[in-house]
């Protein structure tokens, strides 16, 4: 492949990027409103034997679930500012590159 064969529009990837913030500050809402909602649960689950085996299996896997969603919310946040820097590092070394060669 050569360099001929890449391209980049970097008003489509710009575009693009509100798009990115946007289900970002959805998907961090999501989360939000379910640790609220799991919180809200209690232990509905009893206080035998078996109630707090299940609620300690529960409460482990709720964790894992509220920080992924975290973890993915932050992820899905972090697009947009590195496709920013993608176009403005390739933008700029395509100038050094026509200002070099020129």
């Amino acid at each position: 492949m050569s360099g001929e064969d890449i391209r980049i529009d970097s008003a489509d990837i710009r575009s693009a990027m509100p798009k990115f913030v946007t289900e970002a500050e959805r998907l961090r809402a999501a989360a939000d409103a379910f640790k609220a909602m799991a919180a809200g649960l209690g232990e509905p689950w009893g206080d035998d034997e078996n109630g707090r085996k299940f609620g300690a299996t529960f409460a482990a896997n709720q964790t894992v679930i509220i920080q992924g969603a975290d973890v993915l919310a932050q992820g899905v946040a972090s697009i947009a500012p590195a496709l920013e820097a993608m176009v403005s590092n390739t933008l700029d070394t395509d100038d050094a590159n026509a200002k070099r060669l020129s």
